[in-house]
């Protein structure tokens, strides 16, 4: 490992990764890839430099993976785009359209209508995906809340940098807009986890026999939601 600049660095396969350590009051230690293509470890304030680099070598080949998603998503993102676990090719057209965004899953595309507009593509399909998202996720808490007997007080789509989810103590339930872009199964699981924290504000032992029961398969959804962590880098706010 060096420190050229700002960052840190560690080579994994002849590749040069630069990464950065933030102290927290954890009890885990957490890896991500931001935007920058740079590796952000989230570690308890009393680990070790020694235990951070064993915890590395032993991610090496999820640090890769995860480094060479985020770095393809990121060149396809003006181009395609996942929404509901489905890939769309996007389509821009300077025509008038009966709707500024519209949605052709059987032929896998999305047409943007810049007509009369100097926003971005970008900026006006994002703004339509958040529109969506914000509908779709508070109906499917208000069923998945219904079925599973778990009540919440109110429901926050919002913008988070690293995390799918989360969950307070007062029954508010806050969602990443990016959930849409999974499959169905596996936002619905999301939802199911923030839900369980109603009734365990921890992850504790008790928290995850609960989460089971609610979902029987959650560690693959949970796998899957930390193997997809590259999109929470993806259309971010400027």
């Amino acid at each position: 490992m060096s420190s050229p600049g700002k960052y840190e660095t560690i080579t994994i396969n002849e590749t040069l990764i630069p990464f950065e350590i933030h102290r927290k009051s954890r009890r885990s230690i957490t890896l991500r890839i931001t935007s920058k293509g740079v590796l952000r470890i989230s570690a308890p304030k009393e680990v070790g430099f020694k235990e951070i680099h064993r915890i590395l070598r032993k991610r090496e080949q999820w640090i890769l993976s995860n480094l060479e998603q985020m770095r393809k998503h990121q060149a396809e993102s003006a181009e395609r785009i996942m929404f509901h676990g489905q890939n769309f090719r996007i389509m821009v057209t300077e025509k008038k359209r009966p709707r500024r965004v519209m949605f052709f899953p059987d032929k896998g595309e999305i047409i943007i209508s810049t007509y009369n507009t100097d926003a971005p593509p970008e900026s006006i399909l994002i703004k339509k995906i958040r529109r969506e998202a914000a509908k779709y996720l508070h109906q499917r808490v208000r069923e998945l809340s219904r079925k599973s007997g778990i009540p919440y007080e109110k429901v926050s789509v919002r913008d988070q940098k690293t995390r799918w989810g989360s969950s307070s103590g007062k029954g508010t339930i806050s969602l990443n807009w990016r959930s849409v872009m999974m499959p169905g199964d596996i936002s619905d699981y999301l939802i199911l986890h923030e839900l369980a924290h109603q009734m365990h504000h921890n992850h504790s032992d008790n928290y995850w026999e609960f989460l089971k029961k609610l979902c029987p398969e959650y560690k693959k959804y949970d796998r899957c939601l930390r193997d997809h962590s590259h999109l929470l880098t993806l259309f971010r706010e400027k």
